[in-house]
């Protein structure tokens, strides 16, 4: 007969409480039940592990040797068991996050502060790349979770499109348009402006909506990224229209952020690599990033 896995649990179970009824009680088995699984383990390895002494059962000395060997066993269990149960509540962890400049510069940081304050012990890592560049790393086994800004080839990946909100326009501290409740291309005529490059979908949307109104712009700069352009209409030297997380999070006066019309509708959303699942912490780190966006896309 071979020793099995419900012969050392009993064993186990005997030898720290020192009572039959006690084992069985915590292995929610019978009394009689752990009696035959220990006298099948002596049975199966030849010697005896108990004596019984005024009734309480007392290990023999090679009843401790094999219990020596035993509980190395279940002390790796346990931690298995510990490790599991952090894993479970989310108490360990990382999170390897690809996103483009607008929402690591803006949205995100304040999100992630957030999110490892409530589930403390885990890891997340913030790598700043182009749209382009988040599309490019997929498959790498790089990053968990993309963030990008469309057009995307969605047949290529695992895409999820966020809600829309619409872009912003930022004003200079001293401007006279503060007043205002819209911002239209008519209000920004021949002002100031500082513009995002030309490949752009922001750009490109904002040239329409001024080409269509009939508008010249003052352009007197250009810049890749939004969180660029913010802070030079803070410090006074133009106008400029961005996505709407840069507004909202990197402009300190709310006076100077105006809602523009027509409405420039900034789209993106989130990209998974098919072939490595996300985690458990992964998939809370995008419901909290879901319910954020549609904060965002909310306010008004």
């Amino acid at each position: 007969m071979k020793m099995n896995v419900k012969q050392v649990e009993a064993f186990h179970q005997v030898f720290v409480t020192g009572s039959i009824t006690a084992a069985a009680q915590r292995l929610y088995v019978s009394q009689p039940a752990v009696s035959r699984l220990i006298a099948d383990l002596e049975l199966a390895i030849g010697f005896q592990l108990f004596e019984r002494k005024h009734r309480r059962l007392i290990p023999t000395p090679e009843g401790h040797m094999l219990f020596n060997e035993i509980k190395k066993t279940f002390v790796g269990l346990e931690k298995i068991a510990s490790r599991a149960e952090e894993i479970r509540s989310f108490r360990t962890g990382s999170i390897r996050i690809a996103a483009m400049p607008a929402l690591s510069f803006s949205l995100l940081p304040q999100l992630i502060t957030q999110f490892m304050t409530a589930f403390e012990g885990i890891h997340i890592s913030l790598n700043v790349r182009t749209s382009d560049t988040v599309f490019d790393w997929l498959g790498s086994d790089q990053w968990d979770i993309g963030i990008a800004a469309l057009p995307i080839d969605k047949t290529v990946a695992q895409f999820e499109l966020l809600p829309s909100p619409a872009c912003y326009c930022v004003l200079p501290p001293d401007s006279d348009l503060k007043d205002r409740d819209v911002i239209t291309p008519q209000d920004l005529r021949d002002l100031p402006f500082i513009s995002l490059f030309a490949n752009s979908t922001i750009r490109l949307r904002t040239d329409a909506a001024f080409q269509a109104a009939g508008v010249q712009r003052k352009m007197i700069m250009e810049t890749p990224y939004s969180f660029s352009a913010v802070q030079f209409a803070k410090l006074g030297l133009g106008t400029t229209i961005v996505d709407p997380f840069s507004a909202m999070t990197l402009v300190d006066d709310p006076t100077t952020v105006k809602p523009f019309e027509p409405e420039i509708p900034y789209e993106f959303g989130l990209l998974y690599p098919e072939m490595f699942p996300l985690s458990g912490i992964g998939r809370e780190f995008v419901s909290a990033l879901r319910v954020r966006i549609d904060e965002v896309t909310r306010r008004k």
